[in-house]
């Protein structure tokens, strides 16, 4: 498991706070059996590779290791939720550059974006709400992704994340109107 995570120069990569040396760290720390070494790493990881909506050049690289881990039976749900929300947080998000960080790491992604589907539908307002947000991202999956957002909002009752799937409708329903 992580093939190839401990390969990639980290230290020649940067985010929020420099040097990127620390992702695969946080990356392996995802599989501990500690719950507290677990919400660390999760928190740690939200910092700097996904910081309040800014992603950087590490971001991308860390996206398939991620995505690995969400596939992997070793690890638990509840830490599943959070790497949902950290990919789908990443997905949505921006770079301070030239956008070329904010595409690279939508494009990564992208590749297993399908994982991300079923936690729309979980009751976590938080990753649902940034599932719905990532979806917007994607036009080009609005055949599959739109009525799965129609579904999750007919039966969803917290008020912030139906705002946060309309939203996310409407932009779809808006760029499939003027393809």
């Amino acid at each position: 498991m992580l093939e190839g995570l401990d390969e990639i120069n980290w230290w020649q990569l940067h985010h929020a706070y420099g040097e990127a040396s620390d992702v695969p760290v946080l990356i392996h720390q995802l599989l501990s059996k500690d719950n507290a070494t677990v919400d660390n790493a999760i928190y740690e990881l939200f910092g700097n590779i996904w910081h309040q909506g800014t992603v950087y050049e590490a971001s991308a690289y860390a996206i398939p290791f991620l995505q690995e881990l969400l596939k992997s039976s070793e690890v638990d749900e509840q830490t599943k939720k959070s790497l949902a929300c950290l990919l789908a947080s990443m997905a949505d998000g921006y770079d301070i550059k030239d956008g070329s960080y904010a595409s690279a790491t939508r494009a990564a992604v992208e590749k297993e974006l399908r994982l991300l589907f079923p936690y729309l539908y979980c009751e976590v307002p938080v990753v649902q709400e940034s599932i719905a947000g990532a979806l917007s991202r994607y036009h080009q999956y609005v055949g599959e992704t739109l009525p799965m957002l129609e579904k999750a909002l007919a039966s969803e009752r917290d008020k912030d994340v139906k705002e946060k799937i309309i939203e996310a409708i409407e932009t779809l329903s808006s760029e499939q109107a003027n393809s």
